[in-house]
């Protein structure tokens, strides 16, 4: 990857827009000289890398997209615009007025683009910002952030951290630095000029927060939020599917790492989160490296019980522990032969979960088809954060485990032998399935997916063995008792000869 040392950075002319004029930010009619950024804008009007428009206005407030920031960085480090090659992006035709520029951040490793789009038209965050500029001018983070906002599982947290260490950037006197925040002309002309040239970097170095609580956040976002913030930082989903409460979960993951599931409801609006792994941050300093212990001292008794319906359930006596905070129902899982640390983490808005009146999901054939991929996804989360490696779905084992949950929850019985006498080797092979080693997982009556998982995890009669073995393909079967909406899961995990 190439790098731009502050040093040697040649700053080239650049035209933005079609129709500008030169000159400096008191000839602006709209920045004054007591403008909090006049200074900065000056500047980098004078360095010809963002100037002011015919009719005299520079619009400090006016937002930059991702496609003109291509341009920008593109023309002021003097890359070699007309000779990059093509990077194929779906939303970036040949024809595109941007099309060079963001061809050669993107081969220089400075912008990059997710799921083959790069939004061009989207809006610049301070986030994304953060991390062009850590990587066109190689900086180093030399100090830890704490912003309440910006925790250590955030996807921008070390390039924040870099620009913030070097003074390029600061939070907000509230203790934020508020990363999904879109990049006006005048915030770009303060951050450009202060990576450019030293002098315009404030003398106070970062101090930290003021030691207020830091909000609960999964990879940098937080319930409330909007799936159109998630979108312009992550991208699309892997996969959208319906869960129990009404809203849809989107799943995140890179190679099932930095899994997360984001609920999110009809209006956009983040309602719910789920994840195995290290990639989330409650106040109180509690993470995933917390045990049950740490836990219920942050936090005190967890929830005995919990209404549904004219039904009580009780909530004791289970490798989990469910709070009520700041809104959320909180379910911490526990990995009882790994020191009790927390294993999975779910978060459902409390008026979503007040709202829901039922204990098991209703049986309709969309919720047996999201019950069934979002036991493989976890399960491949959880195998990933143990260093096993991820399982791919075989679409040849899928009836037979399909086939023996549907058998389970018909003729209300429970067991890896069927009232045939046929047990699940005797299944596979009856429907054709070569496999060189093979295991089956068992489970009925977990309410959601993740409580299945966590509940073979949590097994000491052969079942975490088998969903941490050394297997490379998987099936799931899940089927719903008609009578009670009880449902019944089936794991097959293989190898192949």
């Amino acid at each position: 990857m190439k790098r731009y040392g502050i040093a040697s950075i040649a700053v080239g002319a650049l035209v933005l827009f079609v129709c500008q004029e030169q000159g400096n930010a008191e000839t602006f009619q709209d920045v004054s000289a007591d403008h909090w950024a006049s200074s900065e804008i000056e500047y980098i009007q004078e360095q010809e890398i963002i100037t002011g428009y015919s009719d005299g206005t520079f619009r400090p407030e006016e937002f930059i997209s991702r496609g003109q920031a291509a341009t920008i960085l593109a023309r002021s480090l003097e890359l070699e615009v007309e000779t990059a090659s093509g990077i194929n992006y779906e939303d970036v035709p040949e024809k595109h007025p941007y099309f060079s520029e963001i061809n050669a951040v993107s081969e220089a490793e400075i912008m990059n683009g997710s799921m083959e789009e790069f939004r061009p038209e989207a809006p610049l965050t301070r986030a994304q910002l953060s991390a062009i500029l850590q990587r066109a001018f190689d900086l180093e983070a030399s100090q830890d952030i704490d912003f309440h906002d910006v925790n250590t599982s955030h996807w921008a947290y070390e390039h924040i951290a870099a620009v913030v260490s070097e003074r390029i950037a600061t939070g907000r006197d509230d203790g934020w630095y508020y990363p999904n925040e879109e990049v006006s002309r005048e915030y770009l002309a303060v951050f450009m000029s202060r990576a450019l040239n030293e002098d315009f970097r404030p003398d106070d170095a970062y101090e930290g927060d003021d030691g207020d609580e830091q909000p609960w956040a999964f990879r940098g976002f937080e319930l409330g939020d909007s799936l159109k913030d998630i979108e312009e930082d992550l991208g699309s989903p892997e996969e959208t599917m319906p869960s129990r409460y009404g809203f849809q979960w989107h799943i995140y993951h890179d190679n099932y790492e930095r899994y997360i599931q984001y609920g999110v409801s009809d209006d956009g609006t983040i309602v719910g989160a789920i994840t195995p792994q290290d990639v989330w941050q409650g106040n109180g300093g509690i993470d995933n490296h917390a045990t049950r212990s740490d836990v219920q001292e942050e936090y005190g008794e967890p929830l005995s019980s919990m209404s549904k319906g004219d039904v009580n359930y009780s909530l004791e006596g289970k490798q989990k522990d469910a709070y009520l905070i700041d809104n959320m129902y909180i379910t911490f899982y526990y990995d009882g032969q790994n020191h009790d640390e927390v294993s999975n983490i779910m978060v459902i808005d409390a008026d979503v979960e007040d709202a829901f009146d039922q204990y098991f999901a209703e049986p309709t054939s969309e919720m047996r088809a999201s019950y069934k991929s979002q036991v493989h996804h976890i399960s491949n989360a959880v195998r990933t954060d143990r260093g096993k490696g991820s399982t791919t779905p075989d679409d040849d084992a899928l009836g037979t485990a399909r086939k023996h949950s549907q058998d389970m929850a018909r003729s209300q019985y429970f067991d890896h032998v069927n009232l045939d006498g046929d047990g699940p080797f005797d299944r596979m092979e009856a429907e054709g399935i070569a496999f060189h080693s093979a295991a089956e997982n068992l489970a009925r009556g977990y309410p959601s997916p993740v409580d299945a998982v966590e509940g073979w995890l949590n097994s000491t009669n052969g079942h975490r063995e088998a969903l941490l073995g050394n297997y490379d393909y998987s099936a799931v079967g899940v089927a719903f008792d008609e009578r009670n909406h009880r449902p019944y899961y089936t794991q097959l995990l293989y190898t192949k000869p």
